[in-house]
């Protein structure tokens, strides 16, 4: 799929931080919106059964999914680095800006995103906020702690057709590939990427079933 250029606007800087996801909004009342939507239990969520985030609708979720697929349509246009999803690539564009509008109240370090400066805050007061209900060990971050929940589950779902062995993220099957093709393999990385993902999602399905 040809890569999709967005145009930098340099007027876009999120100043609002979801609390449960870290994700960043422009204003207020989108990060509003996001919560009532996305973290409102009452409502029908559609999770993904990779990872475990939720979403509020179909959409949502199948545009989420690029992400485990590696579908990266959206292409910078000053460094050519793709993401999965616009407001991802927006918000690279900061790197190119050299704007850091968010600054640690400890150490003067300044971030580009707010999520990275509450993430990096952790590091000063050894906050870590979310917990594993079997072991009771806890994280500073919640994707953390969902990788730490597979370990449990004993579940490789990132399986490669090359050699068979497993891996519980799939940014380590990534680099498993890059090791066959050094190897002299003629790996087709995104056709091994989406079918260990399609792969991937039916085993944790099984994997987490009462």
């Amino acid at each position: 799929m040809a890569g999709l250029e967005v145009e930098f606007d340099e007027t876009v800087v999120n100043q609002f931080s979801c609390k449960r996801c870290d994700r960043t909004f422009k204003s207020k009342r989108d990060q509003t919106i996001h919560r009532q939507e996305v973290h409102n239990h009452n409502k029908t969520t559609y999770e993904c059964k990779l990872c475990a985030k939720s979403f509020c609708n179909s959409g949502n979720l199948d545009r989420h999914m690029k992400v485990h697929n590696d579908v990266r349509p959206f292409v910078c246009n000053i460094c050519s680095k793709a993401f999965a999803q616009a407001v991802n690539l927006q918000r690279h564009f900061a790197v190119h800006s050299g704007e850091r509008p968010f600054t640690c109240n400890f150490c003067n370090k300044s971030f580009t995103q707010q999520s990275n400066m509450k993430r990096h805050k952790m590091t000063h007061t050894g906050e870590k906020p979310f917990r594993c209900q079997r072991c009771g060990r806890y994280f500073s971050q919640l994707v953390n702690l969902k990788k730490h929940k597979l370990g449990h589950l004993n579940a490789k779902p990132y399986q490669c057709n090359y050699c068979e062995k497993g891996f519980t993220q799939l940014s380590n099957f990534k680099r498993h590939l890059q090791s066959h093709i050094k190897e002299g393999v003629d790996v087709d990385v995104p056709a091994s990427i989406q079918a260990a993902a399609a792969l991937a999602r039916e085993r944790l399905e099984t994997e987490q079933k009462p």
